[in-house]
């Protein structure tokens, strides 16, 4: 898993955009050309308007269709990012003996959110303040039906909530051309995403859906585009180190400009759009004429608390000065992200006096396999657990809660290292590691490269399993499970 940006767009429309009533002109336009909507079409409807961030008491209710017993039914998880702190709000949602069940969570504005039934898992809206249903057909659901059959949606996003359940993931529309754009130059590789929105966008119009889903999942499909043609991206694509080494071609983020991700309606309500002006601020690295989106944005309010969150996510308290400027310039957001302040202060003085853990240091000179037999050299004796992680990953963060017992039953028989690089903030690291037993090191940008390339490993978590001797004896890519680390640090004693 890589890091992506603190983790993404829509103004003018572009390729194959047909009018509201969905009739396909015949006046097709070159791929890098946006074409221009109307100003009916610009407009979001009843539903899409600009957010009025209050925090409010949402509720969520439904029923399960065709229930006998209540034993039957999976579990139902209501899940969503709250849209100041970024955190995960889960919702379970208990199902009584005649098939409803009820939920409610504090929201700030109209949000895309998460319903887990079992193995199925559905994108939705939600409005705060407002009655919002979901019924479920239990039948379908366990015959693993299409979603659409499965799920039906009641309250104000009702026509969007049931078209979006035909439509895919907007988030995979690139992802799987990648492999293509190996090798490719700037002017090749926008061609093959742009050809491949063309299409999508073409199959889109053809299924006649209402104006605000097709609007919104254009918005949703510019904003990966704005991700992807990101020349940082096709760096990292082809292992470059810098963008720089490509020349640009001549109007190369004309189509990216056009679509003016900033300052579109519909920004906020595309998957992606807390992490908009980390994509514009990306994108100004490249080609100052973002610049003027990225200013305008940080004046937002919202993006105000959401700075301030990021500060207080990376262990930085805020000051007396920066808690009075926040009260003043985004007044909404004041309690909630002065709440998160007081209890990172609180934090930090309780890691102070926190035992368990060490803070390692290899030389910052040491190169290629030297680097890990640095750190495993000091642990012979005791076979050895290397787990690669960052601070953002989840799924490393997750493995470590997992991997808790079998820590606690080799307590003293085996070693535990954690391994991260500058992807991580230092200053989170630090605190964050006080409650991760065992040694860290924080090596550099060329060492952590190195040594994901020693054990070919192009994501996080990555576990090596050292022997007594100091010999490896397994890597895994991603969390075994902790029953195979346990066998492997046992058989390596």
């Amino acid at each position: 898993m890589k890091k992506g940006f603190f983790t993404t767009l829509f103004s003018a429309l572009s390729v194959l955009f047909c009018t509201t009533s969905m009739a396909c002109s015949n006046n097709t336009k070159s791929p890098d050309e946006p074409s221009t909507p109307s100003d009916n079409d610009k407009k979001p409807g009843v539903r899409f308007k600009p957010f009025d961030y209050q925090l409010q008491t949402t509720t969520l209710e439904g029923k399960v269709e065709g229930m006998s017993d209540v034993k039957d039914v999976p579990e139902l998880v209501w899940v969503f990012q709250d849209a100041v702190t970024g955190e995960e709000v889960v919702t379970p949602l208990t199902v009584s003996a005649d098939g409803t069940f009820h939920g409610e969570a504090k929201m700030w504005a109209p949000t895309r959110c998460i319903l887990s039934a079992g193995e199925q898992r559905i994108n939705f809206f939600v409005e705060p303040a407002a009655h919002n249903a979901v019924f479920i057909n239990l039948a379908k659901l366990k015959a693993k039906a299409d979603t659409s059959e499965v799920f039906g949606f009641g309250g104000p996003f009702t026509l969007t909530n049931n078209e979006l359940l035909k439509l895919p993931n907007p988030r995979m529309l690139l992802q799987p051309v990648m492999q293509q754009a190996k090798g490719m130059q700037p002017a090749e590789y926008k061609k093959l995403l742009l050809d491949t929105y063309q299409k999508a966008n073409a199959d889109l119009i053809a299924q006649g859906l209402s104006s605000e889903t097709t609007l919104l999942m254009q918005a949703d499909w510019q904003q990966e585009l704005c991700i992807f043609q990101s020349l940082q991206t096709l760096a990292a694509l082809n292992g470059k180190k810098d963008f720089k080494e490509y020349t640009v071609p001549e109007g190369y983020y004309d189509n990216l400009l056009a679509y003016g991700i900033g300052k579109s309606v519909w920004q906020p309500y595309t998957v992606m759009n807390n992490a908009t002006l980390p994509i514009l601020e990306r994108l100004a690295q490249e080609n100052p004429a973002f610049q003027p989106q990225v200013d305008s944005m940080k004046q937002q309010p919202i993006q105000k608390a959401r700075q301030a969150m990021q500060q207080i996510s990376d262990f930085k308290p805020l000051t007396a000065d920066e808690l009075n400027a926040l009260q003043k310039d985004a007044p909404n957001f004041y309690d909630t992200v002065a709440a998160k302040n007081a209890e990172l202060e609180k934090k930090i003085a309780d890691n102070a006096s926190k035992g368990g853990y060490r803070v390692m240091a290899i030389a910052p000179e040491l190169t290629g396999e030297n680097i890990f037999k640095s750190i495993v050299a000091p642990y012979k004796g005791k076979p050895v657990l290397v787990d690669f992680w960052a601070t953002w990953c989840g799924p490393c963060r997750r493995a470590m809660e997992t991997i808790k017992p079998v820590k606690a039953e080799l307590a003293g028989k085996a070693t535990f290292i954690y391994v991260t690089g500058p992807s991580s903030p230092e200053g989170l690291w630090k605190n964050m590691i006080a409650d991760i037993h065992g040694d860290h090191y924080y090596v550099t940008e060329d060492q952590w490269s190195t040594l994901l390339k020693q054990f070919e490993s192009q994501g996080i978590p990555t576990y090596v399993v050292v022997d007594k001797d100091g010999n490896v004896k397994a890597k895994h890519i991603g969390f075994p499970g902790e029953e195979v680390i346990s066998n492997e640090l046992k058989a390596g004693m």
